[in-house]
């Protein structure tokens, strides 16, 4: 019983920071800035120094080497990894 609160928890907070960052997102598009090239893959960085389609795939290489213990929550981190689409958003 405790897992599925704990799930739903998880779940919700998930939720609430795709909302906040989807309403964060400008009207208007804005430049896009360049960050160089990724040596690994060849690709544009997506942020300084990172490469959204590396950084995926090293997580996902990674995933079999840790656990929260919780098999609801690794399941929602590594789906949150999985599909992260925008650099990194700093929630105060």
């Amino acid at each position: 019983m405790e897992q599925n609160g704990t799930t739903d928890a998880l779940n919700e907070v998930v939720n609430e920071i795709n909302e906040i960052s989807i309403s964060d997102k400008p009207d208007t598009e804005e430049p896009e800035e360049d960050y160089g090239i990724c040596e690994e893959c060849g690709n544009k960085n997506t942020w300084n120094y990172w490469c959204l389609q590396c950084n995926s795939k090293h997580f996902q290489q990674n995933f079999g080497n840790w656990t929260s213990g919780n098999k609801d929550v690794d399941e929602i981190i590594q789906e949150t990894q999985s599909n992260f689409t925008e650099e990194f958003i700093e929630i105060p």
